[in-house]
């Protein structure tokens, strides 16, 4: 398997400079240097598919970027072990892999998060642990074709940030934690964009301006949803911190 640069995919960054790869079909993890080959050796023939499809986005990406075609390994907090001076976001699924990788003094303390869904993996019955009231009471306003595609949307996005606000928070936030909402009159089938503002206190909310924009793409039954976690100003991180309970 050969990734293939996608100029579209790193477009979902909003001009940023990153640069992102795609990879699509089953992909071979003997194509994998031997280092990361023995980081999932014990995992199954399709968890290694998947792991290879990222992991070659990834260093194709690096290579781009004029970074050494070193093996990306597995950190003890599970996030790639990117080279000094890269940051960047892997995902996949069956039969898709995709990546996209920025130097890190491009970024400006920003992080980037990205993930890719198969449509219709969200079952409604894992809404009540995926989103807040507010977006199952959206979600619940759609046929059930425009349900499965938004629901994939949402929970990808969510997905997306968690990752984005890692690479400097270094906390764990949860599903409920954000909010995302839409305009219900825009056609899905060319709308790329949804907006979420916290839904909580979560005092690591306030390391990041609002609101957050998600970005998505899909390829033939697959979302891709990108995010960028942008550093709130100084001014609203203090105001933040003292108004958060104790």
């Amino acid at each position: 398997m050969i990734p293939a640069r996608s100029i579209g995919i790193a477009r979902l960054f909003g001009g940023l400079e990153v640069v992102a790869y795609e990879a699509i079909g089953e992909a071979d993890p003997s194509d994998l240097l031997e280092a990361e080959r023995v980081a999932i050796e014990m995992a199954s023939a399709g968890r290694r598919s998947q792991f290879a499809a990222g992991r070659l986005c990834a260093r194709a990406a690096l290579r781009t970027l004029a970074f050494g075609d070193e093996p990306l390994l597995i950190r003890t907090d599970r996030r790639p072990a990117w080279p000094e001076g890269a940051e960047g976001s892997i995902s996949h699924t069956v039969g898709f892999g995709v990546a996209a990788v920025a130097r890190t003094e491009t970024l400006g303390g920003r992080g980037i998060g990205i993930d890719v869904e198969k449509t219709g993996r969200v079952h409604p019955k894992l809404f009540p642990k995926l989103f807040t009231s507010r977006e199952i009471d959206l979600l619940g306003e759609l046929s059930p074709s425009e349900r499965a595609l938004r629901a994939t949307m949402v929970f990808g996005a969510k997905e997306a940030f968690y990752k984005a606000q890692f690479h400097r928070s270094r906390a764990w936030v949860g599903f409920g934690d954000i909010e995302f909402s839409w305009d219900s009159a825009v056609d899905w089938d060319s709308a790329v964009e949804m907006v979420a503002v916290p839904a909580t206190e979560l005092d690591v909310l306030g390391l990041f301006a609002w609101p957050v924009v998600a970005r998505h793409a899909t390829r033939d039954g697959v979302v891709i949803s990108a995010v960028v976690a942008e550093p709130a100003q100084p001014a609203t991180m203090t105001a933040s911190v003292a108004s958060a309970p104790a």
